[in-house]
Parts: C-alpha cells; structure tokens; sequence
C-alpha cells in the first residue's frame, strides 16, 4: 500500500494491468519530490520515459483514482502535457508551463471523472515530441 500526495491510501489492484517496472531516480533538492519518489521506490510501479534531458515519470501506472507526474529536466524549457484517448480525441491539458534548468515539477492527476481505458499523454519539451501510454483502472 502507498500514500498518495491527498492523504488518500492505495494498494496495488492484482490484475492483467498490473506488472513490475524498474526504478530510476535522480538527485533532487525539492524535499517533497524526494519523498514521492521514495514511495515510487517502496511499490516499483512507475512508467518513465527520458528524451533530451527531459524526463516524465508517472505513477501508479495503472492509476487508480488519483496518480502523480513528475516531470524533471536537465535544462530549461517550457513542457507541455495534453491528454488524448485512444481515438486521439483531445480530453485535456494536464500542464503547460516553464520548467528551470535542473528541476522538478509534481503534478497530480485525478482520473476520478475519466471511464476506465487506455490513454496517451503527449508531451513537448523545447523542439521534443513523444507520447506515452497511461492506463485507468478501477
């Protein structure tokens, strides 16, 4: 089980979504992150992905209710996150903003209002673009 940054406590649902993911973590001067990220390390369920020093990590991936991205990056840019179902129909913006040189920035994501499926997040980070796969379970 595991702590989510509300204050919500969650367990792992045993399931065909659920499976094992190594770990990666970065050095951090934000407290808060690194206390996220130690409860990333406790469960191992995180996607990560990393392009030109740009780093997403979500997690719990599947998200059950309510799931946390952490965008890291060597350098300094503004990233963007948009939501897409698996139509690559639009369904929102998770966030758009400047990211400095070496930080940190932790978002959470409720997927309380989201039916249960497959979805993408595509991200921008400077002249970077990538999609990732997030799962919503119940």
């Amino acid at each position: 089980a595991w702590q989510l940054p509300n204050g919500t406590k969650e367990a792992p649902m045993l399931g065909k979504y659920l499976s094992p993911a190594t770990i990666t973590l970065q050095q951090t001067n934000s407290t808060s992150v690194k206390e996220k990220l130690s409860v990333i390390q406790q469960i191992g369920l995180e996607k990560t992905e990393e392009s030109g020093g740009f780093q997403i990590k979500i997690y719990p991936n599947p998200i059950i209710s309510t799931g946390s991205i952490i965008l890291s990056s060597g350098q300094a840019g503004v990233a963007r996150l948009k939501l897409y179902d698996v139509q690559n129909r639009f369904i929102s913006t998770i966030f758009t903003g400047l990211l400095e040189k070496n930080s940190n920035k932790a978002i959470i994501f409720n997927s309380s209002r989201l039916p249960t499926g497959t979805y993408f997040i595509h991200y921008s980070f400077n002249n970077i673009n990538k999609t990732t796969r997030i799962v919503i379970a119940r």
